[in-house]
């Protein structure tokens, strides 16, 4: 399976981890079902450029410790999150025009 086949199946709400490369999902969800992303954000994360995708996963690692009971600090911003929300509504209404 390719890295892209598995962001595709991920992001349609089927996270599998891909034994071939040995690489989890975004979210890590394909070894702990209950860590999936909402489907906004794997949307978002699937069409973000690589700056943004290294927030994320840093993101879906922080909920991951957390479910393991850690502490997180993190410094993901409310503006970058809103910035991506419209950035969405705005790809949805061209697609839909």
């Amino acid at each position: 399976m390719t890295y892209e086949e598995q962001l595709d199946l991920w992001v349609e709400g089927k996270p599998i981890h891909n034994k071939k490369r040995e690489e989890c999902c975004p979210d890590f969800s394909c070894c702990n079902i209950d860590l999936l992303a909402p489907l906004d954000e794997r949307i978002a994360f699937k069409n973000a450029n690589e700056d943004v995708r290294l927030s994320m996963l840093g993101t879906f690692l922080g909920r991951l410790l957390e479910r393991q009971g850690h502490e997180v600090i993190t410094s993901m911003d409310e503006e970058l999150i809103n910035n991506l929300k419209r950035d969405r509504d705005s790809n949805n209404k061209r697609r839909t025009q």
